[in-house]
């Protein structure tokens, strides 16, 4: 008997679970974590099997929360990814940031393209990721020589070494201001200013007349 495909939903009001069924075109990788923007679910190592799992490699299937729909993205990944975050687009353009083993890629969604970001210091496989500020740090793994791919042969070994990425386009200069709240934190001081300036003249005028 095959496996029922269904996505299980938790109502955090009801305290309780349902289901989803999942269609049959849809396939993905489970160790891939799935990332989250606005009210869509999205798996980036994922697959169609209406067109076979070759030609499919790492397509982005996203599942609509509030539609019940799935839909598939059109650009694939330069390599089949380990873990992927998305930047919020507050500190940083927001942007998909898919691990590879030595690499990084990225995915731009107004274009629907990948393109490779950087190459990572350490090559690992199994390893974690996270966003702090939009700044991507990969976390933990096991490392290999390179070769590890291709013969099988080559022995891997735990890491406790973390590194940190800052994507292109970050605000170095202020890390923690957006462009939204220094343009309202100007206005705001503006506006302190011109009141202050205001009661100050009217102030001075008031002591004048009661001299003259």
């Amino acid at each position: 008997m095959p496996k029922k495909r269904e996505l299980r939903v938790y109502d955090i009001a009801t305290d309780a679970w349902t289901t989803r069924p999942v269609p049959g075109t849809v396939f993905i990788q489970s160790y891939v974590d799935p990332i989250v923007i606005d009210n869509k679910i999205m798996y980036i190592d994922a697959v169609n099997s209406e067109m076979g799992a070759a030609n499919e490699a790492s397509k982005i299937m996203i599942y609509d929360t509030k539609t019940d729909t799935w839909s598939k993205s059109i650009g694939n990944a330069l390599e089949r990814p380990i873990a992927a975050v998305i930047t919020s687009g507050v500190y940083a353009p927001q942007k998909i940031y898919a691990l590879n083993s030595d690499n990084i890629q990225t995915y731009d969604f107004e274009s629907n393209t990948w393109t490779k970001a950087i190459s990572t210091p350490t090559n690992r496989l199994s390893c974690g990721a996270a966003l702090v500020d939009d700044i991507l740090y990969i976390i933990g793994g096991a490392t290999y020589n390179g070769t590890w791919y291709l013969s099988g042969l080559t022995p891997v070994e735990l890491t406790a070494t973390n590194e940190q990425y800052v994507p292109i386009g970050y605000l170095n200069a202020l890390p923690h201001v957006t462009t939204q709240s220094l343009v309202v934190a100007i206005l705001g001081i503006t506006i302190v200013t011109v009141t202050t300036g205001v009661v100050f003249y009217f102030k001075k005028e008031k002591s004048w007349n009661d001299k003259i």
